[in-house]
Parts: C-alpha cells; sequence; structure tokens
C-alpha cells in the first residue's frame, strides 16, 4: 500500500513538473510616428516653455505641464551590434530623431518607449535598434 502511495506522487509530481507552459504571443504593436516640433527647432532654447535640467536624463523640455516634448541622448546598436547614436525627441510613449551609424552616415528613425530609459527605433527601411538613453 505504501509504495503504490509513493509510486503514485513520484508519478504525479513528475507529471506536474514536465508540463510545458502555455506562451501567450502578444500582438505587435506598430510604430506610430511622432514628429514632434522640437526636432525641426534649430534653437529649441528659444522657445518660451524651454527647460534645462541636468539633474534628469533628458537634455531639455519644451511644454506645458502635463504636455512637454523632451529630447535624449541616446546610443545603441542594431541587429549585427554595430554601434548608432544620435539624439531623439520624444512625447508621450513615440518620437523621432536622427541616429549616425559608426560609418558616420545619418540617417531618420521613429522611436518607442519599450522599458525605463530604453527605445526601439526603425529607421525607413525596417531596420531595428535598440537604443539607451545615456
Amino acid at each position: 500500500m505504501n509504495k503504490s502511495i509513493l509510486l503514485y506522487c513520484l508519478l504525479l509530481f513528475l507529471h506536474i513538473g514536465c508540463r510545458k507552459e502555455k506562451t501567450v504571443e502578444l500582438p505587435k504593436e506598430e510604430i506610430k510616428p511622432f514628429y514632434a516640433p522640437s526636432t525641426v527647432l534649430e534653437n529649441p532654447e528659444k522657445e518660451p516653455t524651454y527647460k534645462e535640467d541636468t539633474t534628469t536624463l533628458y537634455e531639455y523640455r519644451i511644454g506645458k505641464s502635463g504636455d512637454y516634448t523632451y529630447n535624449y541622448d541616446v546610443i545603441g546598436k542594431d541587429k549585427e551590434e554595430n554601434v548608432v547614436k544620435g539624439n531623439i525627441t520624444i512625447k508621450d510613449k513615440y518620437g523621432n530623431g536622427k541616429l549616425t551609424d559608426s560609418n558616420g552616415k545619418t540617417f531618420v528613425v521613429t522611436v518607442e518607449w519599450i522599458e525605463y530609459g530604453k527605445l526601439l527605433a526603425k529607421d525607413k527601411k525596417e531596420n531595428e535598434y535598440i537604443l539607451l538613453v545615456k
């Protein structure tokens, strides 16, 4: 009797431990290009709502309370581990900017926050870059 209970418990334990986890795939959300006005401003510091803050990650922001547009210096890599760096402007979750690759080529990207201090960028050819705020 004790052996059959022990065998039953062992088989139950193995059955529970060997089950595969169910994975749920979330639909991919496309990056919605956002072209912030500050990306075309030659002198954003002349904006009446311009504010620099050296205690935060952003370089500067413009806008009114609750409706800010932020600017960041970023560095990152593409799929082949090639380094890119540049500057982006972002409002809420989306933004755009310019990156420069290791060959000195500059190109425009759209960006999206994917976690704190980390962004996903895409260029016109749909190449993806993972960027970190400096």
